[in-house]
Order: C-alpha cells, then structure tokens, then sequence
C-alpha cells in the first residue's frame, strides 16, 4: 500500500474511531463536504473542484493566504479534515487565483458544517493526490496512453539555413528547462514548447547536441515523461529521445539542484584543450513552464524538486547563477506566468532577456482543449519560436527578417512574436491580457544578435543625426553612409 492510500486508510480509521467514542458526531462525506463549497459560492461560475483528507493546512504561504488562519482547535490540531481545492480558472497556467476550503470530517451536527476559507495562487504541494481523488471519483481511473505524437516531421522539413560566415554553433550552448511542478501540472504545452525549440536548434542552427542540455519535469525516471491532459485526465507516455533517435535527450528533472549546477557547470572549462564553455562563447536559456511573483515582488519559475513539492527559482537566484558565467553573449527568454519581473532581475551587460508577459499577467496558451495535443503550445514561446525557424508549425514560411540582412535577430523576433500573438479570435480576451517584454543590454545588442550571427564588441557608432550620441547603429536614417559630420 502507498503512502497516500495509507494515509486515507488510516483517516477514515480515525474518524470511526472518532465517532464511536462520541455517540454525538457525525461523519462529514467528501460529497457533504464538495456541496457545502458550492453552496458558500453562490454562483455557475466554471470552477474544478478537487479533494481530499488532510490532517494539516497547507503550510506554503506562496500557495495561499495564510494570514488570518483561525484559531479552530479543528483546524490546527491533527484531525482529520477535508480540503476542498477550488481551481478558478481551469486550463490556465499557473500561477493563477484559486481557493482552499477547509472542511472538518467529524462534526456533532451536519446541518451546521463548519468551514474555512483561504485565497490562493497555487494549489497545495501534494496536488497530485488530489487530481487522483477526484478523476477516480467522478470520471474513473486515470487513462495512460503510451504513444505521444512525435516530432521527426519537424526534424526533417526544417530549413538548414544559417549566416555561416559570422557563427560557429559549436561555441553555442543551449539550456532547456520546462514543465510542471507536479505530475498534474506537467502538461502537454510545455513539452511541445521545448522540444520544438529543441529541434530548431539542432537542425537549423546547427547545434551540437552535447551543448544542448534538457531539464524537464520528472526528468522521465520512469522511462518516459509524464505529460497530463487535464481536460480528459489523461496521461500520455513522452518518448525521451527530442528528435527520434532513440537517445534520451533529457538531462534531469526540473529542479532548482539541476539549474544551478548546470549553469555553474558553465563557468569550468578544459585550459589545455580550451573545450567546453567559455568567454567565446554564447549561452541561450529556454524556459517554458509555471511561475509565480514571490511576496518580495520577484518573478520566480515553479520547479518540481520532488512529484509532491514544488521549489521557486527566483530571478535574483537565477541571476547570479547567470552573472559567473564568462560567456561572450547570453539570451534568455521565459515563457511563464508572472515572468516579467525577469526582464529588470535579470538585466545585466552582454544579456538579451524575453518574457511572454508583465509580472502581474499570466502567461496562455490555448483554452480550446480540442485542438490536437501535439499542437497544444504557449502562445507567446510558439511564435517566437517560429520567428527564429522562419517557419510555422504547418511548414509555412514566416519572415521576421525585417532589414532583409539574412538573419533574425533577437529584436526582429521579438517584434515577429508580438504582432503575430493575437490571431486566435477565440482566445483573444486571453491574448490582450498578455504584454511581452524585452530588454537588451546595450540597446543595439538584441538589433544585431541572432543564433547565426555573434555581434562584435562595439562601444561608439557614427552617428545618424545630430542628437546621436553614438551609443546604438543607424536607425533613423537609409543613407547607412551618410553622417551629419
């Protein structure tokens, strides 16, 4: 027997046992406990209820609200107690509002159930267990389906295009990091985000694979990545191999140990071979996943350190991971929730920074669950994506190049993905509630930086106009030759 059906096992022992020694106290069923909520509520508004048998309230006061708590004997001690987790916004990423609902499972009369409120942003740390309780309640047990679409068709219809004469991909390398907190919360979205931006690095920039490192949700311990569809309750089996050659392209879960000590890893290199990372070189980060802004007003990724807890990698964290690196350029673009905040934590000299929203906004993707899986993506990461293939995910050409000079830089698909980030009509009234940001430092580096094309240092240009200080190249003029000096 498991831990959580030991657990339940061993509550619903407690409470016959409670109730025989007081012949006065009444059982509180999961269902008595779901209908008192509802009728708290008052209202048809679309919300996911989840449950299950605690002894304790939640304890991460980055999930919920826990100023105020009560004073509840019931509440504090160890009885066995309901929480009623409401989801209020379902389908969205998290982090997002949602309620606790504390209900306790011995009452003396349940005419008169008692019942405790908390707002919160997160659902509660062992959340898997509760997604079981209820998809076994109400829909049956949880279906697994081993095969999850794959993406040699990508692979193989990419176009291998790079500015071959300012980039060598071997002093490249790529950071990888996706998915949820939680097996429930490791949805398909992610996995799609990164594998595609995965495979557009290897094939059409050329990137060796030993310089591409993949830290994803569970890291596929049990052989293959869990991916959750929460509108059916289904789990697909993820082959672990990103590109189909039956090698696993995944380097470890998605923790904050992981992180750390991969971009630490950076930071050492071979002095008599000159291999591996170095101040020649240029580090791209990819982040598609859940986030959070902390009490301290820091966007923060939501890491899974184990199935049942979840971790906050904050931006000054990340940044000063990211400031002992020696590398020659960084570019870091962040698909999650609340992730704007990264844009000023993480602003350093040499760095381009993107995020798919403010840090008061949440990050989308499609709400419309009929869309196949394998073209389930976040909105803002898809079309940068696409911006740098030169291609959409239907092989369409797409063109981000705007001054026509043969290579996309950071700028160019930044502006690509923010103008092509609103076409779903459907999805619109989600879509206006996301602002991406973008931050180069200096200015001209996001203009002249691409995955193909490695800027030279420049500190003064010939200025375009007389109020030119000469910190940026030409933008105000097409006389690219012609200066008022």
């Amino acid at each position: 027997m498991d831990k959580t059906n030991l657990f339940k096992a061993v509550g619903f022992a407690l409470i016959l046992t409670m109730v025989c020694l007081d012949v006065t106290a009444a059982v509180v069923t999961p269902e008595m406990a779901v209908n008192r909520v509802k009728f708290i509520r008052e209202n048809n508004e679309v919300v996911m209820f989840s449950y299950a048998l605690v002894n304790q309230v939640e304890t991460d006061s980055f999930a919920c609200d826990l100023t105020g708590l009560p004073s509840e004997s019931w509440l504090h001690d160890n009885s066995p107690k309901w929480l009623v987790f409401a989801d209020e916004r379902p389908n969205q990423r998290w982090a997002h509002p949602c309620k606790y609902y504390y209900v306790p499972a011995v009452v003396d009369d349940t005419t008169n159930i008692s019942i405790v409120t908390l707002n919160g942003q997160l659902p509660p740390q062992n959340y898997d267990d509760f997604m079981s309780d209820f998809s076994e309640e109400f829909i049956g047990a949880p279906q697994i389906i081993s095969s999850y679409p794959s993406f040699i068709s990508w692979v193989d219809s990419l176009e291998v295009t790079t500015n071959e004469e300012n980039f060598n991909p071997d002093k490249t390398f790529v950071l990888i990091l996706g998915g949820g907190f939680s097996k429930t919360t490791n949805i398909p979205a992610y996995w799609n985000d990164c594998s595609y931006f995965y495979n557009v690095m290897r094939v059409k920039y050329k990137i060796p694979k030993d310089n591409i490192s993949v830290f994803f949700g569970t890291g596929g311990t049990l052989g293959y990545e869990p991916l959750y569809d929460v509108e059916t309750f289904t789990t697909w089996k993820a082959q672990l191999s990103l590109d189909s050659d039956s090698i696993s392209d995944i380097n470890g879960s998605y923790s904050i140990s992981n992180i750390i000590n991969q971009l630490n890893g950076y930071r050492q290199r071979d002095p008599s071979s000159g291999q591996g990372f170095g101040d020649d070189c240029n580090l791209v980060v990819f982040v598609s996943s859940h986030g959070k802004l902390l009490l301290n007003n820091e966007s923060s990724l939501i890491t899974m350190e184990t199935i049942n807890r979840k971790g906050y990698l904050s931006s000054s964290m990340l940044k000063n991971a990211l400031d002992s690196i020696p590398s020659k350029n960084q570019i870091i673009f962040i698909d999650a929730c609340n992730s704007g905040q990264f844009a000023e934590g993480l602003n350093a000299p040499g760095r381009v920074i993107l995020t798919a929203c403010q840090a008061n906004e949440n990050s989308f993707g499609p709400m419309n669950m009929s869309i196949p899986i394998e073209e389930q993506f976040n909105y803002f990461a898809h079309k940068w994506t696409n911006a740098v293939r030169g291609k959409n995910y239907y092989n369409e050409s797409v063109n981000a190049d705007i001054d026509g000079n043969g290579y996309i830089t950071m700028y160019e698909s930044f502006n690509y993905a923010l103008g092509n980030n609103f076409e779903i009509d459907e999805d619109s009234i989600y879509l206006s509630q996301m602002h991406p940001r973008y931050i180069s430092n200096p200015d001209w580096l996001g203009k002249d930086l691409a995955f193909d094309h490695v800027t030279d240092s420049v500190t003064l240009y010939i200025r375009d106009n007389l109020a030119d200080i000469g910190t940026e190249f030409n933008n105000t003029t097409t006389k690219h030759w012609d200066s008022p000096d």
